[in-house]
């Protein structure tokens, strides 16, 4: 397999939910400022506040251009950014 996606579901300070998908071309942010990827993504984010920035996912390659098969994602919310707060 060479690109993935992981589905994460977040509850906002409302109690509304919301699923997103964080694909291969999401960025990552620490709390100290340092900046990942899906694959090198560390720690556990159960609880954790963050701040997503993200858009209508609209094609299936997963975010990698030679990619396919996340058809089923088009439409969904994709992660531009997703930024841990704690």
């Amino acid at each position: 397999m060479s690109v993935f996606n992981m589905k994460l579901f977040v509850k906002a300070q409302d109690g509304t939910e919301k699923i997103f998908y964080v694909r291969e071309d999401s960025i990552i942010t620490y709390p100290d400022g340092t900046s990942t990827n899906l694959r090198s993504m560390r720690g556990s984010f159960y609880g954790k506040r963050a701040e997503i920035k993200y858009a209508p996912i609209r094609d299936g390659t997963g975010g990698s251009p030679s990619g396919s098969g996340f058809s089923y994602e088009i439409g969904q919310n994709g992660v531009l950014t997703l930024r841990f707060l704690d």
